[in-house]
C-alpha cells in the first residue's frame, strides 16, 4: 500500500504543534502535571508514522530525561508496563542519546540518577516482553559503556547490566576498563556477581557469571545478610534444571585459577548453600554442593537444624534429597549426624514422621536414627505417629521392624510432659489401628498420665466399645492384668466415666469384664453431668443415652432405688428434655413434613410417621437403643433449626414414656395409700405429661430423703435373706392389705417394658416376699 508521504508529514506536524502547545503549559517541577503531560502525550506517539527526530526540537534534553523516569515511576504503578516499552521505544526512535554532564575541568558527572538506575531496581515488576525492552532501549539511549552513572545508593549502571543479565553489555563495560567487580551496593551489600547469579532464569544463561569470574570477581564476596554466590543460587527457584550447571562453572573456573570456593560458607543466620539448596528442594544444586565436599552435618545457627531436617521441611516427597545425602557426602562427614537435634529438641526422624514422609522415616531408620529420643515436649516418634492426620499402624509396624533390626528396641511407654504415652495419644485421636498395634506390642494400659487417666479412661470417655473389645482380648491373650475398677485423679472409674459419657455400647463391653459385687460401686449421680465432649450431643442423645445406659444396667440383674430413678427425671428436667404441652403446632408444617418423609428410622417406618405416633405404639415399633443410633447419626440434621429441638423433645418424650409412667403410677398410688382403683389410676397417669409425672415423684420422696437415699447407689436383687417382714410375722389385716397389693401388681404385669417389670418385680419381692420375685420378673 502506497504511503502518502505529505500527509504523513502533515499529520506529524500537527502533532508537533499539539506537543510545543502542551509542553508550554507544564510547570516542570511539579510531578503531578508531568504525569498529565505523559497522558497526553501517549496518544499522539503511539501511531507516530516517520521521522520522530523533529520530537527532539520541541523538548529539551534535560525534559527528555526527566520524561524518561517518570514513564517508569509513574505507568509501572499503574501496571501499564506497555505504556512504558512503548514510550521509551519512540525516545529511541528519535534517535536521543545520553551525553554525559562535565564538570569545570570537563570530567564526566558520574553521580546521577537515570531511568537505567529506576528500571533495574525495579526490574521484578516487568513481565513478559516488557521487561526486555525496556531494558534494551534504555541501555540503547545510555550507551556509553565508559561512564559507569551511580545513584545515590551506590547502585551502577554496571550493577543494573548484571541484574537484568545483560552480557553483552556486561562485556563491553568489561572491555572499557571496568575493574571495580566486588563493589557492593546499598543496604543490601550485594556484589556484580550477586546480581548476576539472581538473574539467572529461563535456560540459565552462565555467560554473565563466567564473564565476571574471568574478570577477577570473588566467589566468596558476602552481601549484607552474609550469603556468597553459592548462597544466592539456591534461591533461583526460576533457573531451569536447577544452579547445577552455574555450581559448576563456579567450581571449574576457581579452581583452574587457584581460588577455593568456600563451599559451607554460612549466613547471618547460620546457612550453608546446602541448607540453601535443600530448603528450595534443588536436587541438582544438592548433588553439586555434595560432590564438591558440602558437609550435611553442620547445623543452622538459628534453629539448629541440619541439612537432613530441612529436606523434610521442604515437601513430603523429596526423599531422594536424602538418598543422594547418604549417598554423595564424602567419607570425612562419616558417620552422619543423624540424631542430631535441633532448637526444638526434634532429630530428623521427628521432622520426617511430622511431615508424613514415609519413605524419608524408613530411610533413616534403615541408617540408624534412633527411635526412642524425645524433642522438648517429650515426644517420640511414636508420640508424633500418633498425632498425625491419619491412623497409621503400617508406619508404627515399620518403626518397630526396622528398629529391631538395627538393636534400637523401641521404647513403647515414654511419657512426654503431659505423662502421656504414645497410646494415650492414639485413644485421644481415635486412632483404633495404631492403638491396637501398640497394645500388641506391650503397651502398658495402667499408666496413668498427669490427669490420672489411664487408658480405660480415655476409651471410656471417647466411647470406643470396638477398641475397649480389642483391648480386652489382646491383654487376655498375653496374660496381663487389666485394672478396670481404677479412680482418676478426679476419683472417677472408667465405669463411671462411660455412664457419665452416655455411651452405652461401652458400658455394655465394660460389664462383660468386670466382675461386681452385691454392691455396685457406679452411682446413677454422675449422668447428671454429662460430659458433653462433641458437639453432636443433643437432647435426644442426652435421653436415649441416659435410658440406654439404665437398661444396660438392668440387664445384668441390677435394680434402681426409686431415689435413682428420680435422680434420672431430675438429669431430664435440668436439661429441659420434657416436651412442652403447646409444641404441637409444628407437626403441621409442610416443611416439616416434606423432610421427615425423607427420613428413614428403620425400613418400615419413617421420622414422619414416628413423631405422630402415640407413645404406647412407638414403643411397640422402637427400642431405646434405636433412638441412641438415631440421635448418633446425622439423620436429623436434615430437619429445619425451627422444627429442630421440637421434634427432638417429642421424641424424647415417647422413648421416655414407660419410664415415667412406672415410676410416675408408683409414686401417685403412694401418695394416695392405693385408695383409688387401679383403672383410675391409670386414667389419671395416661392424662399427664412427663414433667407432671416428675413433679408426682418429687412429692413422693422429699429432698432431704432423696440426698440421703442416693449414697446407697444402685443395688443387686434381694436375695433369699430378705430383710422384709416374713409371712409368720404378717398381721391378720396386714395379710389383707397384702392380698390387695398382689392384685394390683398382677394387672401390671402384662407390661412390656423392662424397666417397669424390673420395678414390678422388686414391689413384689417387697409385699410378698423374695420368692415371688421370679413370677414378675
Amino acid at each position: 500500500m502506497e504511503i502518502n508521504n505529505e500527509l504523513v508529514d502533515r499529520v506529524n506536524q500537527h502533532r508537533l504543534e499539539r506537543l510545543e502547545s502542551l509542553r508550554a503549559q507544564v510547570n516542570w517541577t511539579i510531578e503531578r502535571e508531568r504525569h498529565e503531560l505523559l497522558d497526553q502525550l501517549y496518544p499522539l506517539i503511539v501511531n507516530w508514522s516517520g521521522q520522530c527526530a523533529d520530537f527532539l526540537d520541541v523538548f529539551h534534553r534535560e525534559e527528555i530525561h526527566r520524561l524518561l523516569s517518570d514513564s517508569i515511576s509513574y505507568w509501572r504503578a499503574q501496571r501499564r508496563n506497555d505504556k512504558v516499552s512503548r514510550f521509551i521505544a519512540f525516545v529511541v526512535r528519535t534517535g536521543f542519546e545520553d551525553e554525559p554532564e562535565v564538570d569545570e575541568e570537563g570530567k564526566p558527572l558520574l553521580h546521577r540518577t537515570t531511568a537505567v538506575h529506576l528500571a533495574a531496581r525495579t526490574i521484578d515488576t516487568f513481565t513478559g516482553p516488557a521487561r526486555d525492552i525496556v531494558i534494551d532501549k534504555l541501555f540503547a539511549i545510555y550507551n556509553k559503556h565508559n561512564l559507569n552513572y551511580v545513584d545515590n545508593f551506590g547502585f551502577t549502571h554496571f550493577h543494573a547490566a548484571c541484574v537484568a543479565g545483560r552480557h553483552d553489555v556486561v562485556e563491553k563495560f568489561l572491555e572499557l576498563g571496568q575493574d571495580h567487580l566486588d563493589q557492593a551496593y546499598g543496604e543490601t551489600g550485594d556484589s556484580p556477581l550477586h546480581l548476576a547469579v539472581g538473574a539467572l532464569t529461563g535456560w540459565c544463561d552462565k555467560s554473565t557469571v563466567r564473564s565476571l569470574l574471568n574478570s577477577g570477581a570473588s566467589p566468596n564476596a558476602t552481601d549484607a545478610r552474609g550469603s556468597t554466590p553459592l548462597h544466592a543460587i539456591s534461591k533461583c527457584v526460576g533457573i531451569t534444571g536447577g544452579g547445577k550447571h552455574v555450581v559448576q562453572t563456579i567450581f571449574e573456573l576457581c579452581h583452574d585459577e587457584h581460588r577455593p570456593v568456600r563451599v559451607d560458607a554460612r549466613d547471618s543466620r547460620g546457612s550453608t548453600p546446602l541448607h540453601k539448596a535443600m530448603c528450595r528442594r534443588d536436587r541438582r544444586t544438592t548433588e553439586m554442593l555434595l560432590r564438591h565436599g558440602a558437609n550435611p552435618n553442620l547445623v543452622q545457627r538459628v534453629n539448629q537444624m541440619t541439612a537432613m531436617h530441612m529436606i523434610e521441611l521442604g515437601s513430603r516427597k523429596q526423599h531422594p534429597l536424602l538418598e543422594m545425602i547418604f549417598g554423595l557426602s564424602h567419607d570425612e562427614f562419616r558417620p552422619l549426624q543423624v540424631n542430631a537435634t535441633d532448637s526444638a529438641g526434634e532429630t530428623p526422624l521427628h521432622t520426617a514422621i511430622a511431615n508424613e514422609n514415609d519413605i524419608a522415616v524408613e530411610l533413616l531408620l534403615r541408617n540408624g536414627a534412633d527411635p526412642n529420643l524425645s524433642n522438648l515436649k517429650g515426644f517420640t516418634p511414636l508420640h508424633l505417629v500418633c498425632l498425625g492426620n491419619k491412623d497409621k499402624a503400617r508406619l508404627v509396624e515399620m518403626i518397630f521392624e526396622l528398629s529391631d533390626k538395627k538393636y534400637h528396641p523401641v521404647q513403647v511407654d515414654t511419657k512426654d510432659n503431659w505423662d502421656e504415652t504414645p497410646l494415650h495419644k492414639a485413644l485421644h485421636r481415635d486412632y483404633k489401628e495404631v492403638a491396637e498395634s501398640l497394645l500388641r506390642r506391650g503397651a502398658d494400659l495402667n499408666l496413668a498420665d498427669r490427669k490420672g487417666d489411664k487408658a480405660l479412661h480415655i476409651i471410656c470417655r471417647r466411647g470406643h466399645a470396638k477398641l475397649l473389645e480389642s483391648l480386652f482380648e489382646i491383654n487376655a491373650r498375653a496374660a496381663r492384668p487389666v485394672q478396670v475398677d481404677v479412680r482418676n485423679d478426679s476419683s472417677r472409674t472408667p465405669m463411671q466415666i462411660a455412664v457419665s459419657s452416655l455411651v452405652p455400647h461401652v458400658l455394655d463391653v465394660l460389664m462383660k469384664h468386670v466382675s461386681l459385687g452385691s454392691h455396685f460401686i457406679m452411682q446413677l449421680d454422675h449422668i447428671l453431668e454429662p460430659e458433653l465432649h462433641e458437639a453432636g450431643y443433643h437432647k435426644l442423645r442426652l435421653a436415649s443415652g441416659a435410658l440406654a445406659m439404665v437398661e444396660q444396667i438392668w440387664r445384668r440383674n441390677y435394680d434402681l432405688e426409686p431415689s435413682n430413678a428420680l435422680m434420672i427425671m431430675k438429669f431430664f428436667d435440668e436439661h429441659q428434655l420434657f416436651e412442652q404441652s403447646n409444641a404441637n403446632v409444628w407437626h403441621d408444617d409442610e416443611r416439616f413434613a416434606r423432610r421427615a418423609r425423607t427420613i428413614a428410622i428403620n425400613e418400615s417406618l419413617s421420622l414422619y410417621d414416628l413423631v405422630r405416633l402415640r407413645p404406647k405404639e412407638a414403643a411397640q415399633r422402637l427400642a431405646t437403643q434405636d433412638y441412641y443410633e438415631l440421635a448418633c447419626s446425622n439423620k436429623l440434621t436434615k430437619i429445619l433449626k425451627v422444627h429442630k429441638q421440637a421434634c427432638a423433645l417429642n421424641l424424647c418424650e415417647k422413648l421416655s414414656r414407660d419410664f415415667f409412667r412406672v415410676w410416675g403410677l408408683e409414686s401417685f398410688m403412694r401418695l394416695t395409700h392405693c385408695r383409688l382403683p387401679r383403672e383410675c389410676c391409670d386414667m389419671i397417669i395416661e392424662s399427664l405429661n412427663n414433667q407432671d409425672l416428675y413433679n408426682i415423684c418429687l412429692a413422693t420422696h422429699p429432698k432431704e430423703k432423696v440426698e440421703k437415699m442416693t449414697e446407697n447407689g444402685i443395688t443387686r436383687s434381694p436375695s433369699s435373706t430378705t430383710r422384709l417382714l416374713s409371712r409368720k410375722e404378717r398381721s391378720p389385716s396386714a395379710a389383707a392389705a397384702q392380698r390387695a397389693r398382689r392384685e394390683q401388681l398382677r394387672s401390671l404385669e402384662s407390661s412390656t417394658c423392662i424397666i417397669s417389670r424390673r420395678v414390678y418385680a422388686r414391689e413384689a419381692a417387697a409385699v410378698l416376699g423374695s420368692d415371688t420375685q421370679a413370677t414378675f420378673a
